[in-house]
């Protein structure tokens, strides 16, 4: 499979063999290999990602999950942004902070996961969906700069904001009020702009909004790996803010 392509459903037994070795002890694994993998291409894939795992890259079980194979590496290129390192990791894909060498500023670039298969007409709505938020432009709200595809790969670049998640200050213990209260200030006030433009956050959530260093709350992700991931989606069902963003 290294080399060419993998389909959504290869993948799959790529990872069940995989969870299937990591729980064996190595002795096992290969009696275990004899009996799960009749084609050669996938023992040498689950083979190459065991030796990763065994050198240490604890980023192979997430890559995994996620159904990405040949994740970015700190100094390899996603289209013109150079990939400095990996920032997290959601359900439907992984984040990276990458460098803008043409504008001398950092980036998010967030890679949206393989299993994300998507019709044509869900890609140009996930498209155009972008280029609204791109026009975006609020204190509260992470900005969207590009959208891309790489290899099959989708990926949305967005401005890098230095902060901690909601969903880990939560996790520090109760938020003062007058925190509290600020924090919904500026949720409420990057909402309420997005919304005055036609666009609906589909993904609302403490992961989605970073507190900066003073203080501040940013909005992230507007939901478009959701509308991405759509099956079956039609010109005649669009959704409100697209609709909005072609009037």
């Amino acid at each position: 499979m290294k080399g060419r392509r993998v389909t959504p459903e290869q993948w799959q037994d790529v990872k069940k063999v995989l969870a299937g070795a990591l729980e064996r002890t190595p002795e096992q694994r290969r009696v275990y290999l004899d009996q799960t993998c009749a084609d050669p291409s996938l023992r040498r894939e689950v083979e190459s990602l065991i030796a990763a795992h065994e050198q240490g890259d604890n980023t192979i079980a997430d890559d995994m999950t996620l159904g990405i194979r040949e994740a970015p590496k700190p100094g390899s290129m996603l289209g013109p942004y150079e990939i400095v390192g990996r920032i997290g990791a959601g359900g439907m894909g992984v984040v990276y902070r990458a460098r803008d060498k043409r504008l001398e500023r950092d980036v998010a670039i967030k890679v949206f996961r393989l299993g994300v298969q998507v019709e044509e007409t869900a890609r140009r709505r996930f498209h155009k969906e972008a280029l609204a938020l791109a026009k975006l432009n609020h204190p509260n709200i992470a900005s969207v700069y590009d959208v891309g595809e790489q290899d099959g790969t989708e990926y949305l670049v967005m401005e890098y904001v230095a902060g901690v998640p909601l969903s880990e200050r939560l996790k520090s213990g109760a938020i003062p009020t007058s925190e509290a209260l600020s924090l919904a200030q500026d949720v409420s006030r990057a909402l309420e702009e997005a919304h005055g433009q036609g666009i609906i956050h589909r993904d609302l959530k403490p992961g989605n909004i970073i507190v900066t260093a003073k203080g501040r709350a940013k909005v992230l992700d507007f939901g478009l790996a959701k509308l991405l991931a759509t099956e079956g989606a039609t010109d005649a069902r669009e959704t409100p803010s697209l609709r909005a963003s072609l009037s």
